[in-house]
């Protein structure tokens, strides 16, 4: 016996589409409308297996494997009262009371979700009455919003409970000028990014497509979705054929996605069908097998509005049916590959699949389409279908950049998170098509790519993806070591005289980046906690609050203790802690554009602004952030990169977590900090001038802060420690500037691993004011390293000195407002760890009643960090993190008052 196939039938494309599929079964098994055989029907296939699609019962009725659902009743009434009443059992004809308003998130959130489980429930009686269920055909829309939204929620269970059965999808896409709602774009791009995981193949189908081949070969006028249905049900019939009758090469369903989906996100075929001609044309026409075969291949039979000619081919399953000669179809096949216009790509040189079913088409009862002898189906794959998805995004980026209708979808219960995260995806998914269709890039062009840093998350090797059905594709970003140009023209250099560094002797190229832990893709719980969370604090708290002076930590937090291995129980409590003391967002005086975003720099209260204006761009960007902060962060006479260490260096730590979980929110917000805390610290890395010959010179940075420490030119500035370092800056910047400018950079990448070890020494090392143990503004050396460490794979090559040198400066204008506290390292090196490693770290990290204080876990992650970059024979960085873990009680370093100097954020305004 065959494997049974279960319909379900979504929504009123779903449930219209299986009506008219069933009709076209019960003529081609020989059935009535109530099920019953005909002895009457004549054209009815002999041989066939009725136990595929229905189920006989004790009477001798066959009754449909099929489910059809709506939350509108409508639809579902016009069955039970239409001509097919006593078909379908009543039971698995579902309707809910009232529709989802062409709306995806009442479709699944709301309405829908409180239907799912009788849904559910009924698939589970039909699948326990299969001796061998084969997989679900599902029916559906991406506009609509039952078809969207309870469509990807249903297919969600079924993955779940149905994981390794086929799941075919016929889906009907929105056309490019025939529309039914406006919110059409938003459904069907949310829709497909939440079931691309889920689906195994999804056959689409558009109405403006159809519309056109009913009226050009039908001489239909006004086509109505009855002529639509009847010819889609018409293609339905020829893929389901093979599994019902016998014939020569059969196929089954299994197979569909075997031979035309070369990578699991790829499994979106055109479908077209010929003959379509009317009764009174039929006798007129030719119906070779070879005629047919090409008529397949014109754009103008498509079911989806593209030109194949503008792509390449990766499969192509020929369904023929009827009065077929085997030869004459490989004949035709063979003859089709010949053609110059026939495009395949060259990873594939077969590209063809043919079945064969002796079975003749039929056509219902006045229909328009004609009887003939023979029909075949053409399903292929193609990188043309990427046209439907750039029409799709084009209008879901009109729509969204201004927020359209977004409230009536958040008002369900979605978060606006997920609109730009299903973009995101849809934008992915071009770039998929569009690596397939290049046969693989240039070895030039990608060696162009890495040099410009430019590597986008969404254009990975697709031979390193899942091939398993069901398992989410894990995009692990490798960003690639940059190589820099042969010299690199530095004003530092020029100034100081010192020799231009070449390829050899930039900074950390040969050491490999730190791993990615790409959190936008990833399926398990942990890593889409952690991505909610992080979309959760950007759409509800401002990143700048309390005066607009305080950072929004909650992404270094949760990023370092995701990280660290924090289970997302841990990760929710993290932010339930950070989100007791954050702000919501405030409305910005006004707005911000591409032509005056610079006039605004330094200006916090713009942050609402800055965040929107940096969306919206992202959106213009195709939804690539990379392309996005190479253009924001890295361009320019004076590019924000170079200001990132004003506010305590934050700007620069959300940049290197935003690399570190290849997070597009955290990047948004790095961009807007980098902008609304730009001060004037950026002109001593812009302007040449600053950086001038020094009296001292030494490779060691602790040997130069030995000198500062003793340096009478710095006595009674400050009178206590201060996190304002506007005073050292501006009253002693001679001798700030002969101490920043000492340090003798001939060998980069060395002496930035001993600049690693300088920011433990300065932390652990020291010993802070009053009774507590470690110093609150020195933690943020150590991290502000650890972001060094981590974007110096990954930035541009010609920004490596100017970051690692914008740290020192940072580092040295701290320590001096900080007093000049003894450095010590044999607090450090004679610590006895008592055969404790880094399983105790980590413990201490996720476990302590520290646990929730962000500085002190992204502390243990840097010691962490540098210990992995650089090893740690003498267990100096795991001693300095066990000392700290060991004594840290609550920060010190803020000897002067909250109300005498904004401490939280040291620099010149």
């Amino acid at each position: 016996m065959r494997g049974e196939i279960c319909h379900l039938h979504i929504g009123q494309a779903g449930v219209q589409l299986g009506n008219s599929a069933w009709e076209l079964y019960l003529l081609e098994h020989g059935l009535k409308a109530d099920g019953r055989p005909d002895p009457d029907a004549k054209d009815a296939a002999e041989g066939g297996s009725y136990e595929t699609f229905f189920t006989e019962t004790g009477s001798g009725k066959y009754v449909p494997r099929s489910i059809f659902v709506d939350l509108d009743p409508s639809p579902i009434d016009e069955i039970r009262t239409g001509a097919y009443r006593q078909l379908y059992h009543p039971e698995l004809l579902v309707s809910g009371k009232e529709d989802a308003a062409n709306n995806y998130a009442r479709g699944h959130y709301t309405i829908g979700k409180e239907m799912v489980d009788t849904v559910v429930e009924k698939i589970r009686r039909v699948a326990d009455n299969c001796s061998s269920l084969q997989g679900f055909l599902i029916f559906h829309s991406f506009g609509g919003g039952t078809g969207s939204g309870f469509g990807a929620l249903l297919l969600e269970r079924l993955s779940t409970d149905y994981g390794k059965k086929c799941k075919l999808e016929f889906a009907v896409y929105p056309a490019p000028r025939v529309s039914t709602s406006v919110v059409e774009p938003y459904n069907a791009v949310l829709s497909t990014h939440s079931t691309i995981e889920n689906s195994d193949c999804t056959f689409l189908v558009d109405n403006e497509a159809v519309y056109d081949i009913c009226r050009r070969s039908l001489d239909i006028p006004r086509p109505n979705y009855e002529h639509l249905n009847r010819l889609i049900a018409q293609v339905v019939s020829s893929i389901t054929s093979s599994l019902r009758f016998d014939g020569a090469l059969n196929v089954d369903l299994n197979e569909f996605q075997t031979n035309l989906v070369p990578y699991p996100r790829i499994h979106y075929p055109l479908i077209s069908y010929a003959p379509v001609v009317s009764a009174k044309k039929s006798s007129h026409e030719s119906f070779k097998v070879s005629d047919l075969t090409f008529q397949c291949f014109e754009p103008n039979n498509q079911m989806v509005v593209c030109d194949p000619r503008n792509g390449k081919y990766m499969a192509v399953a020929l369904l023929y049916r009827g009065d077929i000669v085997p030869r004459d179809c490989t004949v035709a096949a063979a003859a089709l590959k010949a053609k110059s216009s026939f495009n395949l790509v060259e990873w594939c040189p077969t590209g063809f699949k043919l079945g064969i079913n002796y079975t003749k088409p039929i056509s219902p009862p006045g229909s328009e389409l004609a009887s003939v002898d023979r029909s075949v189906s053409m399903l292929s794959n193609t990188t043309a279908i990427a046209e439907a998805w750039s029409r799709l995004d084009h209008k879901f980026d009109l729509m969204y950049s201004k927020r359209a209708f977004v409230h009536w979808y958040v008002g369900e219960g979605m978060e606006e998170g997920e609109f730009s995260e299903a973009r995101e995806d849809l934008a992915a998914l071009e770039k998929d098509y569009e690596e397939v269709a290049s046969d693989g890039l240039d070895e030039e062009v990608e060696e162009g790519e890495r040099r410009r840093g430019i590597a986008s998350p969404h254009r990975p090797k697709l031979k390193h993806r899942s091939d398993h059905r069901g398992a989410s594709p894990q995009r692990r970003t490798i960003f690639p070591l940059i190589k820099p140009p042969k010299h690199v023209h530095s004003p530092f250099f020029q100034a100081t005289g010192l020799p231009q560094l070449g390829r050899q002797a930039l900074p950390l190229h040969r050491h490999p980046p730190v791993p990615t832990h790409d959190v936008e893709t990833a399926a398990e719980k942990r890593p889409r906690t952690l991505k909610h969370l992080l979309k959760a604090n950007h759409a509800n708290h401002s990143i700048i609050y309390h005066d607009l002076r305080f950072h929004n930590h909650a992404p270094h937090i949760l990023g370092s203790a995701y990280i660290l291995g924090a289970t997302a129980e841990h990760l929710n409590d993290i932010y339930e802690k950070e989100s007791e003391e954050l702000e919501p967002w405030r409305d910005a005086p006004g707005e911000i554009s591409r032509d005056d975003w610079r006039e605004f720099l330094g200006k916090r209260e713009y942050q609402r602004a800055f965040v929107d204006f940096f969306e919206d761009q992202l959106v213009a960007k195709r939804y690539d952030w990379k392309a996005l902060l190479e253009e924001y962060m890295f361009e320019g006479g004076e590019p924000l990169i170079n200001g990132l260490v004003s506010g305590l260096a934050h700007p620069l730590i959300h940049l290197g977590y935003a690399y570190e979980l290849n997070s597009r929110t955290v990047a948004i917000e790095a961009l807007a900090l980098g902008t609304c805390f730009y001060s004037s610290l950026h002109k001593y890395v812009d302007d040449p001038k600053y950086t001038r010959p020094s009296p001292v010179q030494s490779k060691s940075l602790l040997d130069i802060l030995q000198e500062v420490k003793k340096d009478k030119r710095f006595d009674g500035l400050y009178e206590k420690r201060s996190g304002d370092i506007t005073k050292v800056l501006g009253e002693r910047e001679d001798a700030f500037l002969e101490y920043w400018n000492a340090w003798d950079l001939t060998d980069p990448k060395k002496q930035f691993e001993e600049s690693q070890q300088a920011a433990v020494g300065i932390l652990v090392g020291t010993e802070a004011a009053e009774d507590a143990r470690f110093d609150f503004f020195f933690v943020h050396l150590l991290t502000s390293s650890n972001a060094v460490r981590l974007l110096l794979p990954v930035i541009p090559a010609k920004f490596h000195i100017s970051v690692v040198r914008q740290w020192w400066l940072f580092t040295l204008a701290v320590y001096i407002a900080q007093t000049q506290p003894e450095i010590k390292l044999e607090r450090i090196t004679g610590y006895d760890v008592q055969g404790r490693n880094w399983k105790f770290i980590l413990d201490k990290a996720l476990n302590s009643s520290h646990s929730l204080d962000a500085h002190f876990v992204k502390a243990l992650r840097s010691f962490q960090v540098a210990s992995e970059t650089w090893g740690d024979d003498q267990q100096f960085y795991l001693k300095a993190a066990i000392r700290f873990a060991d004594e840290f009680t609550r920060w010190g370093g803020f000897e002067t008052t909250e109300d005498d100097v904004a401490y939280a954020y040291p620099e010149l305004l």
